[in-house]
C-alpha cells in the first residue's frame, strides 16, 4: 500500500470516526494478530501475571495464512504480539516471512528473554519491520522487579546481540525500539543518571530509539485510579480501535480492541467468517453507536478502561499520534533518520 493510498484512508477513517458513522465503510489499517498467549514472565503491570485459568495456545498456521490472505488487500501492518511471548511460537519467523511476502508491514514486541542468535537472524531475514524490547527498568532491581522471572544482564546480552548482528549484516530493518513503563517517581536527576547507564550499554549499535511509555489498566485488570473517571464526569473520548483496528487471538476470537486481554466482548471469529463481515456485522457496529452517544457503562472492558480518557487533539488520542501518523505516511525510514538524530550516541 503506497503512502497516499494510506493518507486517503486515514483521512476517510479519520471522517467516519469524528462523524461517528458506524458502519464500517472502511476496512482497519491495522491488525493485532496473537502468535500465542503462553508467556514465561509474571509482569505486576499484566494480566498474566494472575490469569491461571486462561487455556493457552499457538495459532494455526493455516488459519493464520488465511488471514493473512485477506487482510493483504486492506491491512498496513500487523502486530505479531498481544498477551503472550510471541518468539515462543514455533514459526514465529515463517509468519513474519508470509506477511512481508503479502506487503504487510510487521511488527513484534518482545521481553528477549528467549531471543537466541539464531532466532534474531530468522527475524531480520524474514523481513521483520519493527522489533520493540519490553524491557522496564533502567537499573538490575528495578527490571527484575517488573519483569518477574527475567534477568538483567542475559536480556541486555541477547538486544546487544540482536543489534550486533543486525549491524553486522547492514540491515535497516527492523527499527528497533526498548521500552519501559514509567512506573516509579524517582528524582528527575537520578533518572536521568540512570538512563545514560543504561544507553551506554548500546553505544554504537543501531537502537533506533528509547521510549518511555505511561502505564494503563488493561481495561480495568490492573489498578489504577484512572478507572473512576468516566463516573466523575473527565473528558470522555470514543475509543478510536473500533474504527481503524481489529485485534484476533490465537484461537480465532476476534475482539475489537487489545485491551480485551479475555475476548470478553467477542464481535466474530475468523476460523468461521471473514474479516470483512466482521468488520461491518452488528456486534462492533452496536458497540462503535455506543461509543459515538458515550454509553458504555456495563460494556466490559470498556467501560473500566483508562485509555477512554486521554488528551485529544481534535479527538485523536496525542498518545503516539506522532509515531503512528509518521509510519502510516512516511514510514519507518523517516522515523530512523528522526531518531539517528536524537539518539546519537546509540544509532549507527
Amino acid at each position: 500500500m503506497q503512502p497516499l493510498q494510506r493518507f486517503e484512508r486515514l483521512s476517510r477513517i479519520f471522517i467516519d470516526y469524528k462523524l461517528g458513522r458506524t458502519k464500517g465503510r472502511i476496512m482497519p489499517l491495522r491488525l493485532w494478530l496473537e502468535p500465542t498467549n503462553t508467556c514465561n514472565l509474571k509482569c505486576p503491570v499484566c494480566p498474566q501475571s494472575t490469569d491461571v485459568t486462561t487455556p493457552r495456545g499457538f495459532i494455526d498456521l493455516e488459519l493464520y495464512r488465511t488471514i493473512i490472505s485477506e487482510a493483504r488487500s486492506f491491512i498496513h501492518d500487523v502486530n505479531l504480539s498481544h498477551r503472550g511471548e510471541s518468539l515462543f511460537h514455533p514459526n514465529i519467523c515463517e509468519c513474519v516471512a508470509y506477511a512481508h511476502a503479502a506487503g504487510i508491514k510487521t511488527r513484534i514486541h518482545t521481553n528477549g528473554t528467549i531471543l537466541t542468535p539464531e532466532l534474531s537472524r530468522g527475524l531480520i531475514e524474514a523481513g521483520l519491520d519493527f522489533l520493540s524490547f519490553s524491557f522496564d527498568g533502567f537499573t538490575r532491581e528495578d527490571y527484575e522487579r517488573s519483569r518477574v522471572g527475567a534477568h538483567y544482564d542475559e536480556t541486555i546480552d541477547h538486544i546487544k546481540t540482536f543489534l550486533a548482528l543486525k549491524q553486522r549484516l547492514n540491515s535497516q530493518e527492523p527499527f528497533t525500539v526498548i521500552q519501559l513503563i514509567q512506573t516509579d517517581t524517582k528524582p528527575y536527576a537520578l533518572m536521568t543518571g540512570e538512563k545514560q547507564a543504561f544507553l551506554a550499554h548500546f553505544r554504537g549499535l543501531p537502537l533506533n530509539k528509547l521510549y518511555i511509555k505511561e502505564p494503563h489498566n488493561w481495561g480495568g485488570l490492573i489498578p489504577s485510579e484512572t478507572a473512576h473517571r468516566l463516573a466523575n464526569n473527565q473528558p470522555f473520548s470514543p475509543c478510536t480501535f473500533c474504527w481503524y483496528a481489529l485485534t484476533i487471538l490465537w484461537d480465532g476470537t476476534v475482539v475489537p480492541c487489545p485491551q480485551d486481554f479475555y475476548g470478553v466482548l467477542k464481535i466474530g471469529d475468523a476460523k468461521e467468517s471473514s474479516l470483512a463481515d466482521i468488520w461491518r456485522n452488528q456486534p462492533i457496529v452496536d458497540l462503535r453507536e455506543h461509543f459515538v452517544s458515550h454509553r458504555i457503562q456495563g460494556i466490559k472492558p470498556c467501560d473500566q478502561c483508562d485509555r477512554l480518557f486521554r488528551k485529544t487533539v481534535l479527538g485523536i488520542p496525542t498518545v503516539n499520534m506522532k509515531e503512528f501518523l509518521l509510519e502510516h505516511l512516511v514510514g519507518y525510514r523517516f522515523l530512523k533518520d528522526v531518531y539517528r538524530r536524537q539518539w546519537p550516541k546509540t544509532g549507527k
